[in-house]
């Protein structure tokens, strides 16, 4: 017989459990947030969020500190000075871009 838990039991369990690094959140992006490129050309390195960008396909701009939608973009820097805009549904979904963790 499988256990069953109440509503009350699942909200009460300690949500910043379920943080992950490959698998991010809205929550997780905010400008500082630094990710790790896993990509085919120069993996490993380091990229960090210095703008969110918000407003679809005009994309006003209006940026903000963290990701409200799926569609925000957020622009990306690394040392080299390269720069790269991404919409967070897909930087959040390609397992390519990862939270940056210290070893």
């Amino acid at each position: 017989m499988l256990a069953t838990r109440s509503r009350n039991e699942w909200e009460k369990e300690d949500a910043s459990a379920a943080t992950d690094a490959i698998f991010f959140s809205k929550n997780d992006i905010t400008i500082g947030t630094k990710l790790i490129y896993h990509g085919r050309r120069r993996p490993n390195t380091v990229w960090i969020v210095v703008a969110i960008w918000t407003g679809g396909a005009d994309l006003v701009e209006n940026f903000r500190p963290h990701v409200r939608y799926l569609d925000d973009e957020i622009e990306l820097h690394n040392d080299r000075g390269e720069v790269k805009r991404l919409k967070f549904k897909y930087a959040s979904y390609a397992a390519i871009w990862w939270l940056y963790r210290k070893p």
